[in-house]
């Protein structure tokens, strides 16, 4: 009985971690939509300069914390992905992939940051934070996956392993 109290004790403070990690992160970040108009000036403005562009996705995942970053390095794009802070999959990706995946989490972000805010009974248990930067600028948006918004941060999550898995998007 002990053990399960230990457990569950170290769950819960894991999930408050990452929790004050992502608030942390994206107070940190400055939101830059609103100087475009629509989504595709947003997503057609970032793609301009993809190279200079860094996505990164944090989210919580049953017991698990999972860390997406995809970044342009020197001449190809590059896919790390974590797990309780540790790198299970690092995969060199090619530009057509990368533009998709940016293009995707961009859209993703850029919906749920232009939708209304949906007033939550409680603290969110399973928080993500989406943070696209390029050069200076920064766009991130954070949401709650057992909230509305939790589907379609759900489906960017599956894009992106699929492409980790297949190498394809």
């Amino acid at each position: 009985m002990r053990s399960f109290t230990l457990a569950l004790h170290r769950n819960y403070l894991k999930n408050t971690i990452t929790s004050l990690l992502i608030v942390v992160l994206s107070s940190c970040a400055s939101n830059q939509v609103g100087k475009y108009p629509s989504q595709e000036e947003l997503v057609e403005a970032y793609l301009k300069n993809f190279t200079q562009t860094t996505v990164e996705i944090v989210c919580e995942r049953g017991h698990n914390s999972l860390r997406i970053l995809a970044f342009h390095k020197a001449q190809s794009p590059e896919l790390h992905m974590f797990r309780d802070k540790q790198i299970y999959k690092t995969l060199k990706i090619d530009e057509a992939n990368y533009k998709e995946l940016l293009s995707r989490s961009l859209t993703t972000a850029g919906y749920l940051y232009r939708k209304p805010a949906n007033k939550e009974e409680g603290p969110c248990r399973t928080p993500f934070l989406i943070t696209i930067k390029k050069e200076e600028e920064v766009f991130s948006v954070k949401g709650c996956r057992a909230a509305n918004e939790g589907p379609l941060f759900g489906k960017l999550i599956s894009d992106i392993e699929h492409l980790a898995s297949a190498s394809k998007f």
